[in-house]
Parts: structure tokens; sequence; C-alpha cells
């Protein structure tokens, strides 16, 4: 009980902490009281402003309490059995998580302080203000997660995938989640094989350990090792405490969701939490990462210029792979001292994840540049061919047929300007009466581009603004298309932007020129829309040339299908 109170204590220190600063300063300032007239109303409104920060944050205080108690009564039930380094771990995880529930709700409780000020701003300057704020709360958020890590980091990497919902101030700046994170010592990685395979492990299994992690992720990190055989290994191992604090973390986020939902009712992010829940166990147990890799190698079988690594060994916390010298997909500098083109380099990873999509229905939904390597591929030509290697193979989705189907003839009517097929695949994708802002979601064009088939043509000034005040306008509507699309398609949503994200870093999009050849560009299958991602470019003049007169050479489940079709149309150069 006493826990409790320090933790309701706490929670109260924490709401003046955070709460009472933006009071003083907006009080104080004569920018915002501008006449005697309206201060007492502005003060009124401020302490309004600041009583919900302090709310919520009171509310951590009482989170705590109650996570702890929880624990506490857990620990009780168990207590006969179980050790004193149980026991302690119990301890630490329940303060732990505690203290991240407080400081979540002191930063969501400084930001929504932080925006309901923009009240006060003259019409004519608001705009220009709540840019501000954006970046000003978007970098809050990204020292937040970054040093609380783990699902805080990949909740930064969702909503940094979402640039059809979200200011390019939030999307931009919580962009850094992708590739950086802070790793464990190495007296929590040896913790980690002592806990899952034995006190002696690591001694048993390796020859070599490098202590010094090769890169940390927001679940796990990677060391370079050498077995006892020899063999050079990648092994990665998940953080010591992170799947203890998973289910606190997740209702923390559920909580601070339901807080912005209750200021913005007009914003759904429910379907983002059903998300979490649904993919986090997952991605916390390594052993269907090992199993969704080697259904990933089995799938390119005979493909030379895509690579799997190979398993080792599989455990819920630890993996094993065979070790991959290569450079990022991003890594432009190291493309070239390679010899690869960039151009060849981003036509075959939308090759590899457009397969994915439309012929085996099996999608890796985080190719990010972390996650995607690239190795120079011996070849007897004059050129050298790259050769993709994918990693982490955590989160995948698995498509149904009859998605897939509706899936790839929505594309096709996008692509020949079909505005019926739009709406019929729309409709059947349930999301029918805003077919409209579908296509441009999916496409980043506007609906004049789309509706007349015109995805190939550069993305002019004037139709860029005009899709940045659609996306401003339209995000509350954004996030309720996104709460009724069948969960599969949320994650290809992240995938495609990803994909368009290699292509800007690589300076492949929107028509810029790359050394390769002249057909590079026009065929490279660079996500989907324009120049900008042109594989739309290929899809659209190859649909009208041939509209797939021949069935192609694939058959799936049995029957013709027609997401193939749509595949092979995207591959043809025109």
């Amino acid at each position: 009980m006493a826990t409790a109170i320090l933790s309701a204590r706490a929670g109260s220190r924490l709401a003046c902490l955070y709460s009472t600063p933006p009071l003083l300063a907006c009080c104080s300032s004569g920018r915002l009281l501008r006449n005697r007239q309206f201060a007492t109303l502005r003060a009124r409104r401020v302490l309004s402003v600041g009583g919900k920060g302090a709310l919520t944050v009171a509310a951590a205080g009482v989170g705590g309490s109650w996570l702890w108690l929880s624990t506490t009564q857990q620990r009780n039930v168990t207590e006969t059995d179980t050790s004193k380094e149980v026991e302690e771990l119990w301890d630490h995880l329940s303060w732990r998580a505690a203290w991240r529930m407080a400081r979540v709700s002191g930063a969501l409780a400084i930001i929504l302080t932080d925006y309901s000020l923009l009240s006060f701003a003259n019409e004519d300057e608001k705009d220009e203000k709540k840019k501000v704020v954006h970046l000003r709360s978007a970098e809050r958020m990204l020292k937040l997660f970054l040093s609380l890590g783990g699902l805080y980091l990949k909740a930064g990497q969702q909503i940094a995938s979402l640039p059809h919902i979200l200011p390019v101030e939030y999307t931009s700046t919580l962009a850094v989640c992708q590739d950086k994170a802070n790793s464990m010592d190495i007296d929590d990685v040896k913790a980690v094989f002592a806990e899952d395979l034995g006190e002696n492990a690591m001694e048993e299994m390796f020859e070599s350990f490098d202590e010094k992690p090769l890169a940390a992720a927001s679940l796990a990190q990677v060391h370079h090792a050498r077995l006892k055989s020899g063999d050079e290994v990648a092994v990665k191992v998940q953080y010591r405490y992170l799947k203890g604090l998973a289910d606190s973390d997740i209702a923390t986020i559920a909580y601070g969701l339901k807080i912005v939902k209750m200021l913005f009712p007009g914003f759904e992010f429910g379907w983002l939490i059903d998300e979490f829940k649904c993919n986090l166990p997952k991605e916390l147990d390594f052993r269907v990462e090992a199993e969704n890799g080697r259904r990933c190698a089995k799938m390119f079988e005979g493909r030379a210029d895509v690579h799997v690594p190979a398993v080792v060994r599989d455990e819920e916390r630890l993996l094993v792979m065979e070790y991959i010298d290569g450079c990022k997909v991003n890594d432009v500098g190291g493309l070239a001292r390679m010899g690869v083109k960039r151009g060849d380099v981003s036509k075959l990873l939308s090759e590899t994840i457009f397969e994915q999509i439309f012929v085996h229905g099996f999608v890796h939904c985080d190719p990010h540049p972390g996650n995607i390597m690239v190795r120079a591929l011996p070849n007897k030509g004059r050129s050298i061919q790259p050769q993709i290697v994918l990693l982490d193979h955590g989160l995948y989705r698995e498509l149904t047929n009859s998605f897939r189907h509706t899936y790839a003839r929505l594309w096709k009517s996008l692509i020949t300007g079909d505005v019926q097929g739009i709406k019929t695949h729309s409709e059947q994708l349930g999301v029918g009466e805003q077919f409209e802002l579908l296509s441009m979601m999916m496409t980043e064009r506007s609906w004049e581009a789309a509706s007349q088939g015109k995805l190939e043509t550069n993305v002019s000034s004037n139709e860029k603004g005009q899709l940045q005040d659609i996306g401003v306008s339209t995000a509350p509507e954004i996030t309720r298309v996104l709460g009724r699309l069948p969960r599969q398609m949320i994650l290809l949503f992240k995938c495609i932007d990803l994909l368009r994200g290699v292509d800007r870093d690589l300076q492949v999009a929107k028509g810029l020129k790359v050394e390769s050849d002249s057909q590079a560009s026009s065929s490279s299958l660079n996500g989907v829309g324009g120049k900008q991602l042109s594989s739309s470019a290929v899809m659209h003049n190859n649909a009208k040339a041939e509209h797939v007169a021949s069935p192609p050479p694939y058959h799936h489940h049995g029957d013709h299908d027609e997401s193939v079709s749509t595949y092979l149309i995207m591959l043809k150069v025109s």
C-alpha cells in the first residue's frame, strides 16, 4: 500500500512538474494576453488545458499503482515456488513499467497543452505556429521514444510510415526511429543466453563473440560471432526486459491514443492498437521469424538475385543466422564502390516485394533500409548485378486469395483510369463511398491523375501542394478509412511507403535521372505512383497495350490468378 501511495504522489508531482511551467509561461506572456479585457477568460481556458494535462499525468500515478498491485498479487500467488531472482525481476519490471507510464503521460500532457495554446494565436499566424508546434511535439516524442526504446520505437516507426495522415514534421522527425536505438550492455546479452539456454551456453556455442553490436533495433540487437566450427554468424538477441514490459507498454500507448481521441474526436486510431496486439506476439518470438525466413527462402528458391540468410539456431529470444557482408540498400556510396547501379537496385527490390504481394501472398512488411542489404552478384556480362538480401522476417502478412485479387484489380483500375472499377473494388474493400480518397492514399496522386490513368506523369508542384492541403483537411477521414480497410491492407501501405523512401534515398524517384540504362526507371517498379513510383507507369503502359491478352505461365492454387497477371504487367518493360 505504501508503494501505491508513493506512486500516486509521483503522479501528482509529475502533474505539477509538467503542467505548471506552461501555465506560468502562458499567464506571464504579454503576447498571449493582449488586453486586460480578455485576460480572465484566457486564463480560465489555460487553466482548463493545464487541468487536462494534470489529470493525464495523475492517471499515470494511478496506473503505476494498479500495475504494481497487480504484479504484487501475481507474485504472492506464486511466492512459495519462485526464486529470489524471479522476485527481483518482478520488482524491477513493475517499477520500470510504472515509470515508463508516468513519462509517457507527462510528455502527452505537455504536447496537449502546447496544441491547446494555439487557440490564442491570430488566424493569420495560426498555420505557421501550428507547424512549429508539430515540430516541437515530434522532437519531444522522438526523444521520449528513443529513451524508452522497445515498443515505443515501433510506435515511432509506425507514425513515420503514415504520411497520408500526419504532418511532415512528424513523419520526417520520427523516421529516425527506423535506424536509431539504444543497445543493451553485454551483461544483459549474457543473461539472455543464460536464462534461455543455460549458464555456459555462450562459451559452448561460440569460438568468439563481438561484444559491440553490429546494429540495434526496436526489439533486439545483432552481434557478429564465430561458431566452434569456424563459421561466421550473426546473432540476434532480444532485449532482456522487453517481453515483460510489452503488455504495460501496449496498455500505455492505447491509453494515450484514447486521450488523443477524447480531445480530437474525428481521429480513429483503434486500428493501430489492433495492429500492435496482433503483430507483437509474433515479432517477440524469434522462432516465428525463423519459420518466416525459411518460407521466404523457399519462395525465391532458384533465384540468385534474392537471398535470405540461413538460420543456424532459433529460440524464442535468440536467433543465430548466416552472416552477410554487404551494404544497406540506400547506401549510395557503398553501392557505387561495389559498381552496382542504383536503378538496378531499386528495380530488383520492388520486383521482390511485388512478387511477394501479387504472386505468393506472403509479404515482408518491414522493408526499411536497415532490413535490406545489397551484395554484388558476379555477372558474365559487362555490368555487375545486385543481389538483394532480405533480413528481419518477424513482420509478415499473409494475404488471402480474395483480398489479393481485389487489391490487384483495384490497381489495374487505377492504372487504366477505370473509374467504375475503382468504385467497385473500393466497395469490395469496405470503403466504397471513399473511393477517391483511397485512390489518392494508394497512389499519392490527385484524384484527377488517378481517375484519368495519368500515373506515369510527373507530380507538379501545384499537385503536390494540393495533396498536402487535402492530407491536412481530410486527416480524420483518412484514419477512418484505415480503420475500415481489411487489416491485410494496413501493412501494405507501410510496405509501399518504405519502398518510396528507398527510392528517394537512391534518387531514382520523381523522374530524376539515374545512371542505369534508359529503361531502368520506367520499369523499376519503384512502388506506386508516377515517375515518383515508376511501377505505375509500367503497369499503365502495358495494361493499355495488351491487357494481358495471353495467360501468364503461372497458376496459383489451381486456377488462373489475376493478381499474377498484374504482377507480370508490372514486370514487362514498355
